[in-house]
């Protein structure tokens, strides 16, 4: 995985190969930190990996307000508030289930 950080001021770049690297959330730690950003998870299949992750970093409460892990339809229609229509699909689309979680309240 690649991830390209962009602005007018400054560029940040982490790549991730094999089993395990910390490049990419130490990366992501700095880019919140330094912006005065935060951010949140909403997980399912990666069952709070993402999460664990971004607290592995020392200061996460900087950064990271807090995840949600919501792998059973009734938590992502009770916790996120997703489409329960969306979720009887047999395969619903990754990217109409991210826009539902998007919204979610945290």
């Amino acid at each position: 995985m690649k991830v390209n950080v962009k602005d007018d001021s400054s560029e940040y770049q982490a790549t991730e190969t094999g089993d395990v690297s910390d490049d990419l959330e130490k990366t992501v730690a700095k880019v919140l930190t330094e912006r005065g950003m935060t951010i949140a998870a909403a997980e399912s299949c990666t069952g709070g990996l993402i999460s664990k992750r971004l607290t592995d970093v020392p200061g996460a409460s900087k950064f990271f307000a807090g995840g949600i892990v919501a792998y059973s339809p009734s938590a992502k229609t009770a916790t996120l508030d997703v489409d329960p229509a969306l979720i009887k699909e047999k395969a619903p689309s990754a990217a109409r289930l991210r826009s539902q979680w998007l919204m979610a309240p945290v």
